[in-house]
């Protein structure tokens, strides 16, 4: 529950972050049902968008929500607690809190990243074939500024799409729109 604060009428409900890495998920079955209940009897496929919760996402949304009838909703906590996500997000894939940006759909993250990179005519894109067409339209968007959009299916189910990837793109700026974005070494960083 939530816990008096130093300052006079503030509480907070946000118990400390415990920072787990992916493999340490993934090494424990015992942590990983405790984290994804759902998993102890069914499978569990999330699909990166609309999905169910893990354990500790509800407890933080649990807490958060009884430290809002106490409290105001944007209090100095909230921000110090989002800053401690983007160092633990951070921690989970190798990056930088920096790094991190805390964004509500993934389209929007894309349409961040197709309209925030400095495109050249010329410029390549590859796009799985199948994706979600609200993660397709922030690259196709870019076509008006001469930027090539290439679609590339990859045949059985289960077969990585990595390998079309790296037969298909040219010499210069390619880019796969997921996981990351990122560029030929001939056409030096973005």
């Amino acid at each position: 529950m939530c816990a008096p604060l130093p300052e006079a009428g503030t509480y907070s409900c946000f118990p400390p972050f415990l920072s787990m890495t992916l493999d340490e998920l993934l090494a424990s079955e015992a942590t990983r049902t405790a984290e994804f209940p759902v998993a102890e009897k069914s499978i569990f496929m999330a699909h990166a968008g609309v999905c169910i919760l893990p354990r500790r996402v509800t407890r933080a949304m649990q807490e958060y929500l009884e430290m809002c009838c106490l409290q105001h909703q944007e209090s100095g906590d909230v921000w110090r607690h989002l800053n401690e996500t983007r160092v633990i997000a951070g921690k989970l894939i190798g990056a930088r809190a920096s790094e991190i940006s805390l964004l509500g759909p993934t389209s929007l993250g894309l349409s961040l990243v197709a309209n925030g990179l400095p495109w050249q005519a010329g410029d390549e894109i590859v796009c799985y074939h199948d994706d979600y067409p609200a993660n397709v339209y922030p690259w196709m968007d870019l076509q008006r500024h001469g930027v090539v959009l290439k679609f590339i299916k990859t045949g059985p189910p289960g077969r990585s799409p990595w390998s079309p990837w790296s037969r298909r793109s040219r010499p210069g700026r390619s880019s796969w729109p997921w996981p990351r974005v990122t560029s030929s070494p001939a056409a030096g960083s973005m």
